[in-house]
């Protein structure tokens, strides 16, 4: 009994207890949502702290409701803030107190807040004083505006209720949210009801009004200017239409949402076009408008806000969004592009800056980051019109031109009758002047039909001169085109040409002028005519052609002239360039020159000739590979002398032909008559050519390759020759003459030789030629005893060193940017040094390149078949560099003017045996290579 008592009493205790807690809790509640108004001399803003619930019960207006479960909430914001859980719904309630001073009781307010679309019952003190929607009566309805009610303050303490049903989720949306002092007629409720309905009905309705305008004028014009206005005007219009809750009381709440947000996202697209009308706007801009535009058909067609709940809010978000980027893109493509827009640019840039401004207030305002007005239907308006407006000035400045122009065509049609008159005299005058001249040129001119036929309307009196004959009433297939084949293609085309073009436009005139004849033959007197033909189309007052008129001329003489001229040309710029490569450079003596011309002359005729007497005296089963690869040497050799004498002309006509006669080359198994025919051909024209050089060599320089009589030979004695020889003479002619005239007698033989020293020399433009080729940058340097060599000897160390030091420059040296990163001097070096020795003399060539790769020269002489695996394994490191020497091997992968065709180095190793001498190789890698050369006497 005692456990049962203590029980009881533990209980009511805790009862009482929490009890007085949840009522602290309460008294909490409405002590932060009530409003303290002392005063109404000013508004009273209702923004901030209200009690809130989402739980919908019909007891919540009453003052005695259970306050546990509401929340104290900031107003207006969006209810989805309050609770945090993300949860949608339509239905919320909000509560406030509001404590007057004892001095207002009696005095009578005015409640005025703004709302969007809400179904709502407001409450003061638990009874109903104001409802919008079907709460209360189904023919009312609902509005964007303000709502406005009215109450006597009977107490010192009132509580305001409100029920909100909305799918936006937000009660009070924006300012203004006040209670005023109360006025029979309020001037600033009746601006913002003419703000937030009376304007944007009568703004929507002008726009929608201009918009139909615009579409009448564009479905007229068929203009793509007016395309935009027209359907942005009707769109927007109905858009700010339905933002004042026009459509409401027709089509319903959500239907209405739907067309007004399907109305009003088009706009951002709309503007877009807009803005490409002055300027080209790329694809990837059009991004935000296109969002817009894909929202705002959602909308239309596939939701509505009670259905689709929370796919509307997120894509209401998402087009609200994309709308402000569209803004700041399309006002920064047009800061950057404002000159094609003329004076049209201020307008519409203050227009889209408009309506940025605007809407991205009301969208901080809507989302509660800002307390602010909604005021986003100034920008839309703003940019509206300004579109409307630049419509309607193209509009009147077309309508402007078009009364200038009817003007001037009323004072024509006025002065119609003395014009034609006029007109009439100065056709018959020109008729005159058109006959003189048709009669009077030295042209066939005539017209033709569909079929071809010739009209007896206009004819030149010298068309039947031309023809030698009467051409009216005759065909220009029988006159003008009589030797084309009627069976060939370009007759086919011209027939068809000319068939399609007569009656058809510019554009079929444009597609078949290239299939007309131009320049054809005709035969007169037994003579054959070239004659030039310029047809033209005669256009009927419909725009079609009518008839084809023809210009002939007879051009045989001119194209003879003409022909005659370029052969000459061209003839006058091969002699031109001939003589600039046979004539001495660099300052060089006549003498010098025109022995080393000699040399170069009679040695390619000798290697011309040779390559010449193989192919021709073989036919293609007699001549084998070893004799074919002698002409690519003698070619290649030719290409190199003359490339080192600087007979470029010569060489490139030699560097084609290798290049045909290679292919044959590596198929020679295929070898048959018609490719030996071809060899016969390519020499042919080398040997057109160096005849050539010769011919003008011969009556320039008066030089004979083959000694022909008349011929000026010019010597050049070195003056150590003619010193050794004046002592030698001494020695004979002396007070105390000698017998023995040995001495005499070498020095004499000695006299007209060449100095090694000074041939070689003349190598240094080789060097130079080559590096500038090759980009590179080399220096050339020759040293040594005195040498004297005998004009044979000459022409075989020439061949070979050509070849030599070429190699050296264009395989051996390397690039500048390499040399500097291997620590070398940028510059290469080449040095020639010649020295006696007891049986003759030696040519050394170094060169600070990269040296020779012993295992690639071995590598590419195994993949040309030079050698094989098994041999190459068993060869000394100098028989693997000797491999050189071979036909058929190159190092490079790249056929050039310089290398490549594996030729140059077996005609080194050639010659230098016809002198009785031998070459030796040393090279290392990265430091250089060196020939050594002996030439044994």
């Amino acid at each position: 009994m005692l456990n049962y008592t203590f029980l009881k009493y533990f209980l009511i205790f805790l009862f009482f207890h929490n009890t007085n807690i949840f009522c602290k809790e309460i008294e909490t509640k409405r002590k932060e949502a009530t409003l303290q108004i002392d005063s109404l001399d000013k508004p009273i803003e209702l923004s901030g702290k209200w009690l809130f619930t989402r739980n919908d019960k019909k007891n919540n207006s009453k003052n005695e409701t259970d306050l546990k479960s509401w929340k104290i909430a900031a107003l207006p914001a969006s209810w989805g803030k309050i609770y945090g859980d993300k949860k949608l719904y339509t239905v919320a309630w909000h509560k406030r107190l509001l404590s007057f001073n004892e001095s207002l009781i009696g005095q009578k307010v005015t409640l005025y807040a703004v709302t969007f679309w809400p179904e709502f019952e407001l409450y003061l003190d638990g009874n109903l004083i104001l409802s919008q929607g079907v709460l209360k009566s189904k023919k009312e309805y609902i509005t964007t505006g303000g709502m406005v009610t009215s109450f006597k303050i009977t107490k010192k303490v009132h509580t305001l209720t409100v029920r909100f049903k909305t799918f936006l989720m937000k009660g009070f949306h924006a300012k203004p949210f006040q209670l005023r002092a109360y006025q029979e007629n309020d001037l600033f409720i009746n601006f913002w009801d003419f703000i937030l309905t009376d304007s944007l009905v009568l703004g929507g309705s002008a726009a929608f009004m201009a918009g139909l305008l615009f579409l009448f004028v564009y479905l007229k014009t068929k203009e793509n200017f007016y395309r935009v206005p027209s359907f942005m005007g009707i769109v927007c219009g109905l858009s700010l239409i339905g933002w004042a809750g026009l459509f409401n009381r027709f089509i319903g709440t959500n239907a209405s949402a739907s067309l007004f947000y399907a109305t009003l996202l088009p706009s951002a697209i709309y503007s877009a076009l807009f803005v490409r009308h002055y300027i080209k706007i790329k694809w990837y801009w059009f991004t935000p408008s296109v969002v817009c535009g894909v929202c705002s058909v959602i909308f239309l067609f596939f939701i509505n806000p009670e259905s689709h709940h929370a796919l509307f809010l997120t894509l209401r978000k998402i087009g609200f969004a994309m709308a402000i980027p569209n803004e700041i893109i399309l006002i920064t493509l047009m800061v950057k592009n404002r000159r094609p827009f003329g004076t049209d640019f201020t307008p519409l840039l203050l227009g889209q800056i408009s309506l940025g401004i605007f809407s991205g207030y009301s969208v901080f305002s809507a989302l509660g980051i800002i307390n602010g007005y909604n005021v986003v239907q100034f920008g839309f308006m703003s940019l509206i019109f300004v579109v409307l407006y630049l419509s309607a000035k193209n509009f009147a400045k077309t309508y402007l031109d078009n009364q200038k122009n009817l003007k001037e065509v009323t004072e024509l049609k006025d002065n119609l009758e003395i014009k034609v008159e006029e007109r009439t005299v100065e056709l018959a005058e020109e008729k005159n002047s058109v006959s003189n001249l048709l009669h009077n040129m030295s042209q066939a001119v005539f017209s033709v039909d569909l079929y071809g036929v010739i009209q007896n309307k206009a004819i030149s009196e010298y068309s039947n001169i031309l023809f030698n004959q009467s051409i009216a009433g005759k065909t220009v297939y029988e006159t003008l085109y009589a030797n084309i084949d009627p069976k060939s293609e370009d007759y086919g085309n011209l027939k068809s040409a000319l068939e399609t073009s007569i009656g058809g436009n510019d554009l079929q005139w444009d597609l078949n002028e290239s299939y007309f004849i131009h320049k054809t033959t005709i035969n007169v007197k037994g003579e054959e005519r070239i004659i030039s033909v310029l047809p033209n189309p005669i256009w009927g007052l419909d725009e079609d052609i009518k008839e084809i008129m023809f210009s002939c001329e007879d051009i045989t003489e001119k194209v003879a002239l003409e022909e005659k001229v370029a052969k000459t040309q061209a003839e006058s710029n091969k002699r031109s360039r001939a003589l600039h490569e046979l004539a001495p450079h660099d300052g060089k003596g006549i003498a010098a020159h025109s022995k080393e011309l000699k040399m170069f002359l009679s040695n390619s005729d000798l290697l011309l000739n040779e390559s010449n007497e193989i192919i021709e005296k073989s036919n293609a089963q007699k001549l084998d590979q070893k004799k074919f690869d002698t002409v690519f040497r003698h070619l290649h050799t030719l290409k190199g002398n003359a490339r080192g004498f600087g007979a470029t002309l010569l060489s490139e006509q030699i560097h084609k032909s290798e290049s045909d006669l290679e292919e044959i080359k590596n198929k020679f198994d295929s070898f048959n008559e018609e490719k030996r025919l071809l060899v016969c051909k390519e020499l042919s024209q080398i040997r057109e050519l160096l005849d050539y050089f010769i011919k003008v060599a011969e009556e320039v320089f008066s030089i004979s390759i083959d000694g022909t009589a008349g011929e000026v030979v010019y010597y050049e004695v070195h003056k150590d020759n003619l010193a050794s020889m004046e002592r030698a003479l001494n020695k004979v002619m002396s007070e105390s003459p000698s017998n023995d005239l040995s001495d005499l007698f070498l020095n004499f033989t000695n006299l007209l030789k060449t100095p090694l020293k000074d041939f070689l020399s003349g190598f240094k433009k080789i060097v130079d030629e080559t590096a500038e080729e090759s980009g590179k940058n080399v220096s050339f340097q020759v040293e040594g005893d005195d040498i004297y060599i005998g004009q044979d000897e000459q022409n075989l160390l020439n061949d070979s060193l050509i070849h030599l030091v070429r190699n050296s420059v264009d395989h051996g040296i390397e690039g500048s940017e390499i040399r500097v990163k291997e620590n070398k001097n940028e510059v290469g070096n080449i040095v020639i040094s010649v020295k006696k020795n007891k049986n003759g003399y030696g040519i050394n060539i170094k060169d600070d390149g990269a040296g020779i790769d012993s295992e690639l020269v071995t590598k590419k002489a195994i993949e040309n078949g030079i050698v094989s695996n098994d041999e190459a394994q068993n060869m000394t490191e100098a028989d693997k560099l000797k491999l050189i020497f071979k036909a058929g091997l190159s190092t490079k992968d790249q056929v050039s003017e310089l290398s490549g065709r594996g030729v140059g180095m077996d005609v080194v190793s050639t010659n230098i045996k016809k002198l009785g001498g031998e070459i030796d190789i040393k090279t290392e890698k990265g430091v250089g290579t060196h020939f050594s050369i002996s030439i044994k006497l």
